[in-house]
């Protein structure tokens, strides 16, 4: 592929829709939030290219995407598979969202990193992992939390049951409720 000397572009086709899906991913999100009663405050500028969203009061920072199921499905492939992708597989995202959360508690020591995928066509469980990436039993004891799948990709009007369950635990969090 070749860019054109006259049209002045800089991005190529999928970089533009690249840039759009994740737009798309962090603003539904965020209006989701925001419907759900949840109160965010902007992320300071230190973290601002590093997660989207921050809970007010609390130290929890959200980093928003918009994976497809094709995406999702590929980070758990082995670097010998033909399907494998680097940058987007389970090694690569685990050292990127310690190295996340260290920046995070840099200034946030009690920080806790969320990341939350906007679609998934499967109720995939939502996750909770310490800093070392070990999984943990609960919210108290996560500095990591992964949902997978916030809407239902059949039905986008409703929720994946597993982010429900979550939402409802993360609100008796902020409610002093455990």
């Amino acid at each position: 592929m070749a860019f054109g000397t006259t049209s002045g572009q800089f991005f190529t086709p999928y970089c533009y829709q690249s840039i759009l899906a994740g737009a798309l991913g962090e603003e539904a999100t965020k209006a989701i939030l925001l419907a759900e009663n949840f109160l965010l405050e902007p992320v300071p500028e230190s973290l601002y290219e590093l997660v989207d969203l921050k809970i007010t009061e609390r130290a929890w920072f959200i980093d928003c995407k918009n994976y497809n199921e094709r995406t999702l499905d590929q980070f758990a492939l082995q670097p010998d598979d033909p399907a494998y992708r680097p940058k987007l597989n389970e090694g690569d995202f685990k050292r990127l969202a310690q190295h996340k959360l260290k920046r995070i508690c840099q200034q946030y020591p009690e920080g806790k990193l969320l990341f939350m995928n906007l679609v998934s066509g499967e109720d995939r469980p939502y996750q909770y992992f310490d800093q070392g990436f070990q999984s943990v039993d609960n919210f108290d004891e996560a500095d990591i939390v992964i949902i997978p799948g916030v809407l239902n990709r059949e039905n986008p009007n409703q929720y994946n049951k597993s982010f429900e369950q979550f939402l409802n635990r993360l609100k008796s969090q902020l409610e002093g409720k455990s």
